[in-house]
């Protein structure tokens, strides 16, 4: 899967969402900080990434 790293991951999350994109995943903790996966609206996938 391909990452973006972004700034802000809800802010993104909504910016997405508003842009008619899809969460697959919501955002959560990892060991190299908030991810999400998500889609954009013909579906392909690919994930955020805000770093610590």
């Amino acid at each position: 899967m391909t990452y973006f790293q972004v700034a802000d991951i809800d802010d993104a999350l909504e910016h997405l969402v508003h842009l008619s994109g899809h969460v697959l995943e919501p955002a959560h903790d990892t060991t190299h900080g908030r991810t999400a996966a998500v889609a954009d609206p013909e579906g392909a996938r690919f994930a955020l990434l805000q770093r610590r």
